[in-house]
């Protein structure tokens, strides 16, 4: 603290007794709030409302765009949110409001679990878009993980920049992915007692109609978003995937292979979240740069 230079902005962090010391060696400081301004709120209709977290930029901060960020779905919903949220913080501290919402049917929106579908998730995209635009002033960039991607990608809006990780192209493989990977968690655990009518996939409602429904979406038919720049994270589940046919798929875009370990097919519990704060800062960066 003896070396703060007259003048200089500290971030919040400081205690009351560091604050009392600058104090007394009259060190003129300007302390500044970093944190962001964090709004939980309800959008779309009374009926079915849709549960959305609004991030503002901090006190002071100049607001240079806006961010809504599409979350997977199931058991990789559960393990990402803390990193949705991170991620969140993380771009309001940049100057970029951002708003993370549960699908219908998921997490604290309304609707009974597994009464979702892709065209009401999309409905979803559409309507949060539009109270972001609302409440930051400018149209929303956008971020999608996994499945989030992919619905995003069928929601006629336009936006200037899109960061999408590990993005789900075709319905048909994920669900078959999640499938096997069911079929792997019962063996795993010999003791598991599942309903005979259970529509579960790794812990979360897959009902026969939504599955039916993923498996004849995919991204190359279904795609209708319109995006100026875009950007795929990929990790190593995507290493032996072509560049090539990616951008036949989704369009010029610039490719980021930082190959992290990503939690979409680890069964053990240490799998929880493992989308580090390196992956962050390049989903972040993707946006912030050159805006």
């Amino acid at each position: 603290l003896s070396q703060v230079a007259a003048g200089l902005k500290l971030k919040n962090d400081l205690s009351e007794d560091d604050l009392a010391w600058l104090s007394t060696h009259a060190v003129d400081v300007q302390v500044v709030t970093s944190r962001p301004i964090v709004a939980p709120l309800l959008t779309g209709s009374s009926e079915s409302p849709v549960y959305a977290v609004y991030y503002d930029v901090p006190a002071g901060t100049e607001r240079r765009g806006s961010v809504l960020v599409c979350p997977p779905y199931g058991h990789e919903y559960v393990r990402t949110h803390r990193a949705i949220t991170r991620l969140c913080e993380s771009l309001a501290v940049a100057g970029y409001c951002a708003l993370k919402f549960d699908y219908f049917g998921t997490g604290d929106s309304s609707g009974d679990s597994g009464a979702g579908s892709i065209e009401r998730w999309v409905d979803d995209v559409l309507g949060t878009a539009e109270e972001l635009e609302r409440r930051s002033g400018v149209n929303p960039h956008i971020v999608g993980l996994r499945f989030g991607a992919m619905i995003a990608m069928a929601a006629p809006l336009r936006v200037k920049k899109a960061v999408w990780v590990d993005p789900v192209l075709s319905g048909k493989a994920y669900v078959e992915d999640l499938e096997c990977l069911e079929r792997d968690l019962c063996a795993l655990n010999q003791s598991l007692v599942i309903p005979e009518n259970s529509t579960d996939l790794v812990g979360m409602p897959w009902p026969a109609t939504l599955r039916t429904q993923v498996r004849n979406h995919s991204i190359a038919t279904a795609k209708q978003l319109i995006i100026d720049e875009q950007t795929c994270v990929l990790s190593r589940d995507y290493k032996d995937v072509d560049s090539n046919s990616l951008r036949r798929t989704l369009g010029e875009s610039v490719m980021l292979r930082p190959e992290f370990e990503t939690p979409w097919t680890q069964l053990d519990s240490s799998a929880a979240e493992r989308i580090s704060n390196e992956v962050i800062a390049d989903i972040s960066a993707a946006i912030t740069e050159r805006s």
